[in-house]
């Protein structure tokens, strides 16, 4: 069973496990059955071409046309002290008292507005607790966060950048918050999949914060990241448009890498 399919299909990684299972097709003179699993395929088609690639099978598609409302909201900030202290107490107010997970595109973001909420959790006396989740934390402490989120009612918070966006179970979450502005649909898809397991309503609040220069001229004042926000939203609730991934992946280094594995596998070879 591969699930989220769509990553595997833009990805060496996913490259790396036909080459496998082909060998493991070889190896035991039979086609295990593939099964792939994704909220955000764009191209069904091209899909079932990729899960089946090898196997001479057909592969059928099963798709589920489930009407799970969503709910959401789009806050934009212009920028000076005033409005930044008010767009934090804000996303303080929405996350405080339930269990939610806070997206923002980078690290130091993550590592800022945690350590910025947590003050204000500590300050108003709140249960809150605001945990970090991203690539440069330690593979046993998001594991401990995520057992956390998952086995917990209290009010809890990760905030993350997309090591959470995949399908990691962490049980139900009352909402997602997006600071700033996922750069694809697909994105935006998987995050928002993330609430609505018990109560059928996805939700989601994008925090939009300006960053113009009071000086700049109009083009430049024209924030990119509301624009993306609005186009990202548009386009899958008129549309429901999601980007096809890229699959004309070329990877020399692991056709080198898979030869040696084969040789290492049977001591020689004359193919």
């Amino acid at each position: 069973v591969i699930d989220e399919i769509h990553y595997f299909m833009s990805s060496i990684r996913g490259e790396h496990l036909r080459c496998l299972l082909s060998r493991l097709q070889l190896a035991t003179n039979n086609i295990p059955v593939r099964i792939g699993l994704s909220a955000t395929i764009g191209n069904l088609t091209n899909a079932a071409k990729w899960l089946s690639a090898g196997t001479n099978t057909v592969c059928s598609l099963i798709k589920e046309d489930s009407k799970k409302k969503i709910k959401l909201s789009v806050n934009y900030y212009e920028t000076n002290e005033d409005n930044k202290e008010i767009s934090l107490t804000h996303i303080f107010k929405e996350s405080n008292d339930s269990k939610n997970i806070i997206f923002t595109n980078s690290r130091k973001d993550v590592e800022e507005f945690a350590h910025e909420l947590q003050l204000l959790s500590n300050k108003y006396n709140r249960k809150n607790i605001y945990n970090t989740h991203h690539a440069s934390v330690s593979k046993q402490l998001k594991e401990n966060i995520e057992k956390e989120m998952k086995n917990t009612d209290a009010p809890l918070s990760i905030i993350s950048t997309t090591t959470l966006e995949l399908g990691i179970d962490i049980g139900s979450l009352d909402k997602i918050l997006q600071i700033g502005c996922p750069y694809k649909v697909s994105s935006f898809l998987q995050r928002l999949g993330r609430t609505g397991r018990r109560t059928g309503l996805s939700c989601i609040d994008f925090f939009v914060l300006s960053k113009n220069n009071p000086q700049s001229t109009f083009i430049d004042s024209i924030n990119l990241d509301l624009l993306l926000t609005i186009a990202i939203i548009e386009l899958y609730k008129d549309e429901k448009w999601v980007e096809e991934p890229i699959i004309n992946i070329k990877p020399f280094n692991l056709l080198f890498q898979q030869t040696l594995a084969f040789l290492y596998a049977n001591g020689e070879t004359t193919q």
